[in-house]
């Protein structure tokens, strides 16, 4: 459950949001967390930062465990959940792309490339670490897609990040967005307008 709010400062578009969500870990642990953020957003460029914030506990009745055999040793790692609060941010900066503009008359669809850079950092305490790593992606999204209408988009990315506790781990990315409606309006962020900002407004939080 959210609750966010965007509007536009000259070149940039400013945000904040807020989200309350709740987890049913895989070792049968419910935690519960509230996560702030801010944004700035322009036509080429992302700034965000997210802080967590999750309910000061511990479930060490939920654990889960598996037996190790090393020669003629048995043993039994458990494991049990804990949830950290941290932060993270990253900046992004789009490296290609095509955005026609109406008055050309160009027919190439309109796309663009963006990486991204970041890094989080979890703080650790009941035993365990510290969590502090970085954090690389890539996106690449494709904007009113034939058939799906104004403000559709399709993103493909690929995301990789690093930290000493977890080690390298790295997830890809599909993304389909379909717009409810334009309203009648050709002038807002899902009625096809030319600006740069109006299409950012519609950018998912992160």
């Amino acid at each position: 459950i959210g609750l966010g709010y965007r509007d536009q400062f000259g070149h940039w578009i400013l945000g904040g949001f807020g989200h309350f969500d709740q987890l049913n870990s895989d070792n049968g642990a419910t935690y519960r967390q509230a996560t702030f953020g801010l944004e700035a957003l322009g036509e080429y460029w992302d700034l965000r930062v997210n802080g967590y914030f999750p309910e000061d506990k511990r479930d060490d009745a939920a654990t889960s465990g598996q037996v190790v055999i090393v020669g003629n040793n048995i043993s039994v790692d458990v494991f049990a959940d804990k949830a950290l609060r941290g932060f993270d941010g990253e900046i992004g900066l789009q490296i290609a792309g095509h955005h026609p503009d109406s008055s050309t008359g160009s027919t190439l669809p309109s796309n663009d490339l963006r990486l991204y850079a970041g890094g989080y950092h979890f703080t650790g305490n009941d035993g365990v670490e510290t969590i502090t790593g970085t954090r690389f992606r890539a996106e690449w999204g494709f904007d009113n897609l034939p058939g799906f209408g104004e403000g559709s988009r399709f993103s493909v990315g690929l995301e990789t990040q690093y930290d000493e506790p977890r080690g390298a781990r790295t997830a890809g990315l599909l993304r389909l967005r379909l717009p409810l409606g334009t309203g009648g309006d050709d002038t807002g962020p899902a009625g096809g307008a030319d600006s740069g900002l109006d299409r950012r407004m519609t950018t998912p939080i992160v």
